[in-house]
């Protein structure tokens, strides 16, 4: 049977519970990922890298030394097992499985329901990139091309687009056609701008612009 191709899914990880087992290097990079995004990240190993330990001492992340235990995974939203440990990792697949939680085992990818994606971050715009385990290399050129054709001038420019929606919403009625047509070609003309890389955005102009609309 040919393998049904992954859902793209973003999740709201802001204050949600998810577990890490193993505190090496790999570990580190997926609560790193994690706590960006807000997570409340619990982390279960028998040692800690030097950085983990940091996280806990400063309390961004909760810290058990000790032995992995089926009812660690109680209560997360997500479990991260980065041990690559071939006796442990089948149980944490048993207790996730007993629990209904979601998994991302590293050494197991059959076991993982879902794959933390090679991605690029632009404030509110957030592109994630799989190949469903096929080429993880190709994803991470894709990666670098993308972050090449969208700089970090992007964050300001969705920040900047949010914002005149809300304003465009607020000052012009659905019954008014006319000027939400008006809106509309100025938000098409400003995107066309972020797009052509050669014309820095004229932030200035798109401020004078909406404040014409607001009065029109």
């Amino acid at each position: 049977m040919v393998e049904k191709p992954l859902f793209p899914l973003f999740l709201k990880l802001d204050g949600r519970k998810v577990l890490v087992i193993g505190a090496g290097t790999i570990a580190l990079r997926k609560i790193e990922a994690l706590i960006e995004y807000g997570a409340w990240v619990s982390v279960v190993s028998r040692d800690a890298h030097p950085d983990i330990q940091r996280m806990a001492d400063e309390g961004r992340i909760h810290l058990e030394i000790g032995e992995f235990s089926a009812e660690n995974v109680k209560e997360n939203m997500l479990v991260v097992d980065a041990t690559g440990d071939d006796d442990l990792s089948p149980r944490v697949v048993e207790a996730c499985r007993e629990y209904g939680v979601l998994l991302n085992t590293v050494d197991i990818p059959p076991a993982c329901d879902f794959y933390m994606a090679s991605r690029v971050s632009r404030g509110y715009l957030q592109i994630g990139i799989s190949t469903s385990g096929a080429s993880p290399a190709l994803a991470k050129r894709l990666r670098e091309h993308l972050e090449r054709h969208f700089p970090a001038k992007w964050s300001d420019y969705l920040q900047l687009l949010s914002a005149a929606r809300e304003r465009i919403k607020k000052a012009i009625p659905n019954s008014q056609r006319v000027r939400s047509l008006a809106a509309e070609d100025l938000l098409r003309r400003t995107m066309r701008d972020m797009f052509d890389g050669s014309v820095p955005l004229d932030e200035e102009n798109f401020e004078r612009q909406l404040r014409a609309l607001e009065k029109s």
